[in-house]
């Protein structure tokens, strides 16, 4: 498998799957999906060719139960670094993953469980509670809907909820310094309040014991959280004998599997080879009619493109494709 990815496969699959074609991208996300699970190393290099990155336009666009399915648990084998991590939540993750597809009839159950280890993960690096934040609505939306309308998840669901209520690394330093303060100032009282100081340190450490019993309460929903995620991650796997995940897929003719080495490692930049050029705000408005609605940026005159993006058109195709999408996605010609 690793001879073959060295060959180019990941490139060729980061091409399919740009193609509209519901059961190539089906084909895809299992591909990816039986290699995501196959090694901690093809899933490392799995997330470094940005394959999991790449699934998330497509389950945006009505994507197929076994396509998203498989996206799903690709995200979730990839998502244990905060590197892969990143690459999910810049391209867009959270968003799609609070969208309605979870109301969808005819998705899995299974599937909304891989999500909950998925939002589990992103929510237990704090590092991500600004991403978290901007999703807030949609985040308090799936957790309701799923405890109304899929309560056996209600373990997973509560784990996220209190991931996401512990996100804030200070809170727990601060209260610790209050504490910390009283303690000195209690001891700096004059004898005649001795009694009262006292029934304070009593309270104290009263308190002190509630705070222990609740650490030992919390050690225990850690390790039922990690059962629940180990269970989702064997629920995750695809293997060659359950129908729901291996697809019936009649193999469609691609043009990028006949591509060369160096070809799937290399892309060549859009052309106009049009020769029209339009405004940036024609362009982003939606006015201007181009033939390569996926590029628009191409039409753009070399004056004009280098004030949108900062940058000249060559610089520009230098990024790396995630990048370029999203400084698409910013200038709002995507």
């Amino acid at each position: 498998m690793q001879r073959i990815v060295g060959r180019g496969l990941l490139a060729t699959l980061n091409e399919a799957v740009k193609y509209e074609s519901k059961e190539l991208r089906e084909m895809v996300a299992t591909l990816l999906v039986v290699m995501a699970q196959t090694s901690p190393q093809l899933a490392q290099a799995i997330a470094e060719a940005d394959c999991p990155a790449q699934l998330i336009a497509p389950c945006e666009e009505d994507p197929t139960t076994q396509t998203l399915h498989c996206s799903v648990a690709v995200w979730f084998h990839v998502s244990d670094t905060f590197q892969n991590q990143q690459r999910l939540v810049d391209n867009g993750v959270l968003t799609m993953l609070t969208n309605k597809w979870y109301q969808n009839p005819q998705t899995k159950e299974d599937t909304i469980r891989i999500a909950c280890g998925v939002f589990i993960k992103l929510s237990s690096n704090v590092r991500n509670a600004g991403a978290f934040n901007q999703v807030k609505d949609g985040m308090s939306e799936f957790i309701a809907w799923c405890k109304q309308n899929k309560k056996q998840l209600n373990d997973l669901l509560n784990a996220i909820e209190n991931s996401l209520k512990n996100m804030d690394p200070m809170a727990s330093s601060n209260i610790h310094v209050q504490q910390s303060y009283q303690s000195v100032s209690q001891n700096n009282k004059t004898d005649d309040k001795n009694k009262q100081t006292d029934d304070k340190n009593k309270q104290t450490s009263n308190n002190n014991q509630q705070t222990n019993q609740k650490k030992e309460e919390k050690k225990e929903d850690k390790k039922e959280e990690s059962k629940e995620v180990k269970n989702i991650a064997k629920q995750a796997k695809v293997s060659d004998a359950d129908n729901n995940v291996r697809p019936s897929v009649t193999a469609a003719p691609v043009e990028a599997t006949t591509k060369t080495h160096r070809e799937s490692e290399t892309t060549a930049p859009p052309t106009n080879t049009s020769g029209k050029y339009f405004s940036y705000e024609d362009l982003k408005s939606g006015k201007a009619k181009v033939d390569d609605p996926n590029n628009k940026e191409k039409y753009l005159s070399d004056d004009d493109f280098k004030k949108v993006f900062g940058m000249t058109r060559d610089a520009f195709y230098q990024e790396k494709p995630w990048k370029q999408k999203n400084l698409k996605k910013a200038k709002g010609i995507f």
